[in-house]
């Protein structure tokens, strides 16, 4: 029906109430509370102190346990059916356990490469003294105990010199030394491989090498030679130094400096 005129017409305003959204995004999922997995936060605290392993060996244990916590919690999570988090964590605390471990043992092995390195040049050069006839620039590379000073008319001082006599007269009787006295400098001295070696800090450490020897005359007979040589500073403000310590033939006693 119309409207009487003259007669105003009041506006409707129509209005769309929506419903509260959905705090999970509407979908009418409730929220997922997941909790952090406590061996997670333990690997990450042990990965953060696997460093410490470059300290002392002893304390390499820290990075191992590391590792494994974090193994084993990455297993967890994964089994966890979306439980537990910390999955970054974990793998940040493997990731650093590792990384430790691998630094640790590449230095000790560029340690032990360099050591076996200046093992063998000082124990060719023995080798080459004695093959050229240099017994007494040879002994200055070997430790040995000072002989028993010859005995002095009283009064007298026993003399160095008689002393150093001794010590030389007793290497050359070494059997060892004597061999290789005669094979000549032709023969071919070989590094075969280390029997062991000990790294200590600040470059010093003890290297016991095996050394195969051919002389040029086939009636001789290539033989081995067994060499021990420390590096160790004579007292605390001397530069480290390589010695030999011990010496014989592979197989046989050792021969000590000594001239036994």
């Amino acid at each position: 029906m119309g409207q009487p005129a003259g007669t105003e017409v009041e506006p409707t305003v129509q209005t769309t109430v929506s419903p509260p959204a959905h705090p999970a995004g509407g979908n009418g999922e409730a929220l997922e509370y997941r909790t952090l997995s406590v061996l997670a936060i333990v690997s990450l605290v042990l990965g953060l102190a696997s460093p410490l392993c470059l300290l002392a060996p002893l304390l390499l244990a820290i990075a191992y346990f590391g590792a494994a916590t974090s193994i084993v919690a990455l297993r967890r999570i994964a089994s966890s059916g979306g439980l537990l988090a910390g999955r970054g964590v974990a793998l940040a605390a493997l990731a650093l356990s590792v990384a430790s471990l691998g630094a640790f043992y590449g230095r000790d092995l560029a340690t032990r490469q360099l050591l076996t390195h200046q093992a063998k040049t000082v124990a060719l050069q023995w080798f080459e003294l004695l093959q050229t006839g240099q017994a007494e620039q040879a002994l200055e590379l070997t430790v040995r105990r000072a002989p028993a000073a010859p005995q002095a008319e009283p009064g007298e001082a026993a003399d160095k010199s008689d002393t150093e006599s001794i010590a030389l007269a007793n290497f050359r009787e070494n059997l060892l030394v004597r061999i290789l006295s005669t094979v000549g400098k032709r023969a071919a001295v070989r590094w075969s491989r280390n029997l062991s070696l000990e790294a200590e800090p600040h470059g010093l450490g003890t290297v016991e090498q095996l050394y195969s020897v051919t002389p040029v005359d086939p009636k001789q007979a290539a033989f081995e030679a067994r060499l021990t040589l420390q590096r160790a500073r004579k007292t605390g403000r001397d530069r480290p130094t390589w010695l030999i310590t011990d010496y014989g033939l592979a197989g046989a006693s050792p021969v000590s400096p000594q001239g036994g």
